[in-house]
């Protein structure tokens, strides 16, 4: 068991976990709402016309972000081996950089400088498996 050495590597991969998974939950359970509600950021920008499939894309991206992390985790718990999780870390910044690119598109800075608050902990984490 390797916990004790990679606590929190471990406990990041909890916040990005809950995280990304409870977002996936959220597109899933009320996928027409969050269209209604995308159509309606998006008004006013290119992106109106391409809210379903760009939202169904984020969702795929944020399932396969959850699930490398989670097994990522149990890798990095059991095995010491990071790669699983690093994969899955990369991708969740990936994912909240195209938040950032849609929030600046609709000129929502405040949202914008919300989401960089969770790449802090996302970069911090990639830094330290990437050093493992």
């Amino acid at each position: 068991m390797f916990l004790s050495q990679n606590i929190t590597e471990v406990l990041l991969l909890v916040l990005l976990i809950i995280t990304f998974g409870y977002s996936a939950f959220e597109k899933i359970s009320d996928f027409k709402g969050q269209v209604f509600w995308l159509t309606d950021y998006f008004k006013n920008t290119f992106m109106a016309r391409f809210i379903k499939i760009a939202l169904i894309k984020v969702l795929v991206l944020e399932v396969i972000a959850t699930l490398l992390c989670i097994v990522g985790s149990f890798y990095l718990i059991t095995e010491n081996m990071p790669q699983i999780a690093l994969y899955g870390c990369i991708l969740c910044v990936l994912v909240l950089f195209s938040f950032v690119i849609g929030q600046r598109i609709v000129k929502d800075y405040d949202g914008a400088r919300n989401t960089v608050i969770y790449l802090i902990p996302a970069f911090a984490l990639v830094y330290l498996l990437s050093h493992l």
